[in-house]
């Protein structure tokens, strides 16, 4: 993967696309089944689940996938991902609870193009009441920290 090629930046779109996906999905979903009935110990399980199949996609990613990438180029890829698409996922998170996309849909997504632009303050604000802190704060250390050791492996 060297260089700026269009390839590595559609591989590197798709990387980012799978760790955001491995990362919000399960938090909309489980934000969908709770509906306003969200509490402390959904949270927990946030903090707990979310970590766990981010680390556990890249280690299988890393183990399975013939890619010339190395693994930290991976997970940082992985962790941009999940904090450039946080604005959309936690608006989405917000929808079933009253707040989001329910309300105005133009608006809704103004803010998201906003939250998108100023996506490393957005996503750590919005995850703050969405209950994903502490998962983003430990899957954007242990990622990293993963892939480097994952590097060393190879």
């Amino acid at each position: 993967m060297k260089g700026l090629s269009w390839s590595n930046m559609q591989y590197t779109m798709k990387i980012m696309l799978q760790g955001a996906g491995c990362f919000w999905i399960p938090d909309i979903v489980l934000h969908a089944l709770t509906r306003g009935s969200f509490s402390g110990i959904h949270v927990l399980i946030i903090s707990i689940l979310l970590p766990i199949l981010c680390i556990g996609w890249l280690l299988f990613y890393c183990r399975w996938k013939d890619t010339a990438a190395t693994p930290i180029r991976l997970a940082l890829a992985a962790v941009l991902g999940i904090w450039f698409l946080g604005p959309l996922a936690t608006t989405i998170s917000s929808t079933f609870s009253g707040g989001g996309f329910s309300r105005s849909v133009g608006t809704s997504l103004g803010l998201v193009g906003i939250g998108t632009i100023l996506f490393p303050l957005y996503t750590f604000m919005m995850s703050t009441y969405d209950g994903t802190l502490g998962a983003l704060a430990i899957v954007t250390i242990s990622l990293p920290v993963v892939g480097v050791f994952s590097s060393r492996k190879r």
